[in-house]
């Protein structure tokens, strides 16, 4: 679809916010380093998620970020305002899709809040008109998925099978 095809798909709120965006004094570069982005997302998340597993959360993102450098396509992009980065978004593209790994925003300001806004739409507008996929990746936070849901989006459902070999009365117990 073209980009204006795709535009008219966001819902109203995402149209407002993205207006705010366009009118504040910020740009979008293109970056390397994904420690401002874990940085941002650390201090953001920190009251939200324990210690231990942003911990490791941050440290698969890192090591996914290194890695993905070898063996696919990445793209890393930041919002700034007066030179001051505010917000980031962490994009890997393979097979036809782009996934959206992950995004933060420090919150103090009311041009920050529209920063992932403008982000993401910068994404959409740069891959529009091609057979790309953005692969928001879903999420089980209602937040979360009406951020994903307002570009137009699709729930794709995944399945997903577990197997458990205890015995039933351990089974049974674990419930």
């Amino acid at each position: 679809k073209t980009y204006d095809e795709l535009f008219g798909l966001y819902s109203r709120n995402h149209k407002v916010n993205l207006k705010r965006f366009n009118k504040s004094q910020t740009e979008i570069v293109e970056a390397q380093d994904i420690s401002v982005l874990v940085n941002i997302f650390q201090k953001e998340k920190q009251n939200d998620i324990r210690s231990s597993d942003m911990n490791a959360f941050l440290k698969n993102i890192t090591n996914l970020s290194e890695q993905s450098n070898l063996h696919c396509e990445r793209k890393l992009y930041y919002v700034k305002l007066n030179d001051e980065i505010i917000a980031g978004a962490f994009f890997v593209i393979l097979n036809n899709r782009i996934y959206y790994l992950l995004g933060s925003a420090k919150k103090n300001a009311r041009q920050h809040s529209s920063a992932l806004y403008g982000l993401i739409d910068h994404v959409i507008k740069a891959y529009a008109d091609r057979t790309m996929v953005l692969d928001f990746e879903g999420s089980q936070i209602d937040s979360i998925a009406y951020f994903f849901k307002g570009f137009g989006s699709v729930n794709e459902p995944y399945s997903m099978l577990k197997w458990n070999e205890l015995p039933f009365f351990i089974r049974w117990i674990k419930r």
